[in-house]
């Protein structure tokens, strides 16, 4: 019986490789443009242009992350270092529920078409560091204009991505403390 599941595990990893390797040349042939922000003064309101320039921001920049993470994740289960694939392969499942959290959130603002809302969500996505945040509190950045806020916790992130396996009527994923 152990055996049986060894074999099936083994199965398993192999397909689900194979299925990555074919994701692989997928992600690269998307090209990341040039993102210029659009010409919006700081106090003005924040219009549509600039809220979904906001939203390509994250999604070129996930999608670089994801794709290079993705090769090195390939690149070290081919050279059997799997306490390193299985680090990466953790990355790879946060960036997932990031990208889940972004999408759900931005959403429920662009379905109201709060612009506004959008910018101030993706400010604290796009720049977002309890780091940065703290050393600004302290007064490390005296020329910064504007306050740096805070990012989503990666509990928040990953208890929302649960959601979304619950809503299809999967077994929620088991919640991750981070301190």
């Amino acid at each position: 019986m152990e055996e049986t599941a060894k074999m099936d595990g083994a199965a398993e990893l192999t397909r689900t490789v194979k299925e990555l390797r074919e994701v692989l040349p997928a992600l690269d042939a998307i090209q990341t443009p040039e993102l210029v922000r659009p010409d919006v003064p700081g106090g003005q309101p924040v219009t549509q242009e600039l809220a979904y320039w906001s939203l390509r921001v994250y999604a070129y920049s996930i999608l670089s992350q994801f794709r290079e993470m993705l090769r090195s994740t390939l690149m070290l289960q081919d050279a059997g270092q799997v306490p390193a694939v299985f680090l990466c392969c953790r990355a790879l499942f946060e960036m997932a529920a990031h990208a889940y959290y972004v999408k759900k959130h931005a959403l429920q603002h662009l379905d109201k078409k709060d612009y506004q809302a959008v910018w101030d969500f993706m400010l604290g996505i796009n720049q977002g560091s309890r780091y940065m945040r703290q050393r600004q509190k302290t007064g490390a950045f005296p020329h910064k204009t504007h306050e740096i806020k805070e990012g989503p916790h990666i509990a928040k992130i990953i208890a929302c991505f649960n959601e979304y396996f619950q809503e299809r009527g999967k077994k929620g994923l088991q919640k991750i403390t981070v301190s």
